[in-house]
């Protein structure tokens, strides 16, 4: 791991200070499988996952300069994986806990008798949704979505890493997300 570490750092410093190309083809190689692998966790989709990694590599050429300033080579790309990833589905994904939010809202600020029957099968769909995910999703979405624990300290108390936490409680959320969708094409809306 080391090793790894400080060959990354010195493709880093010939990159940045010398715009090796052949530095940074042999970072590209070494490190672009296990960086799509890892965004694959993220957005689920390979085409998604490619173009992320393409970026974040593109981006390294077009910044190089500011290379030698990095420590970490293996974090940083990483860490630029994670963020590209969790962008995309921020913006490109279907599933969206507010929309859960709004729907639950919208149904609660009436006072009709059908509305209300809908807003009491909605909870009970989604209480059941949460009861049958698997038990450390469970907990994760418990402790983040109902008491309020940030990610960080469910992670220490979990002793996981803060990564786990966040795809365990995106997993939840698009279970949920798809359970709101269900009711409102059986509502016919």
């Amino acid at each position: 791991m080391q090793y790894e570490n400080e060959k990354l750092k010195i493709l880093f410093q010939r990159i940045g200070s010398e715009s090796d190309e052949s530095a940074f083809a042999e970072l590209f190689r070494d490190q672009y499988a296990k960086l799509f692998r890892f965004s694959l966790q993220y957005v689920e989709s390979p085409e998604a996952a490619e173009e992320i990694v393409s970026d974040i590599f593109f981006k390294l050429w077009r910044y190089r300069i500011h290379l030698h300033t990095v420590n970490n080579p293996e974090s940083y790309l990483f860490i630029g994986v994670k963020n590209q990833s969790l962008n995309y589905i921020k913006q490109y994904s279907r599933y969206k806990i507010t929309s859960a939010e709004d729907l639950i809202q919208q149904l609660a600020s009436t006072d009709s008798p059908p509305q209300k029957v809908e807003l009491k099968e909605l909870r009970l769909r989604l209480e059941q949704t949460v009861n049958e995910l698997p038990e450390q999703c469970r907990t994760i979405f418990r402790l983040v979505k109902e008491e309020g624990v940030k990610p960080q300290q469910v992670a220490k108390i979990l002793n996981i890493s803060i990564r786990t936490v966040e795809t365990q409680l995106y997993r939840a959320m698009k279970r949920l997300s798809a359970v709101v969708q269900q009711l409102k094409k059986s509502a016919g809306e």
